[in-house]
């Protein structure tokens, strides 16, 4: 069996085996959009810069590569919109955003590595 994920979310499975005389191959489409909201770290509203205003870390739950952002700083945002689309051991992972407002700050840049727990945006 040979599997890949595409870079919609989507997981493919090729299967290749004998059934009599001749070769049997079958290929699968699996989606695999992962809603990692239940999987997040804890998050807190935050302090910005001594203001009065109040920002929202957007946490990676996991290690991986930060593949793309779906919004830019300012660009509006509603609770569990995907913000960042993450890569690990191969696969895209979407990361939604934990409170209503605007995307305020992005902190890492598409193609970091980042740990499990960073901050990868702030929503105000």
């Amino acid at each position: 069996m040979v599997q890949g994920a595409s870079s919609i979310g989507k997981r493919n499975t090729l299967q290749l085996g004998r059934q009599g005389g001749a070769v049997k191959t079958v290929l699968s489409t699996i989606h695999s959009k992962r809603d990692l909201s239940k999987e997040r770290t804890a998050t807190a509203a935050v302090e910005s810069n001594g203001n009065d205003s109040k920002e929202t870390p957007v946490n990676t739950p996991m290690t991986g590569s930060v593949i793309r952002y779906e919004f830019k700083e300012g660009d509006p945002v509603k609770e569990g919109d995907v913000v960042v689309v993450l890569e690990a051991m191969k696969m895209d992972n979407f990361i939604t955003s934990p409170a209503t407002g605007k995307l305020h700050k992005i902190l890492i840049k598409e193609g970091t590595s980042v740990k499990k727990g960073e901050t990868l945006a702030l929503i105000s």
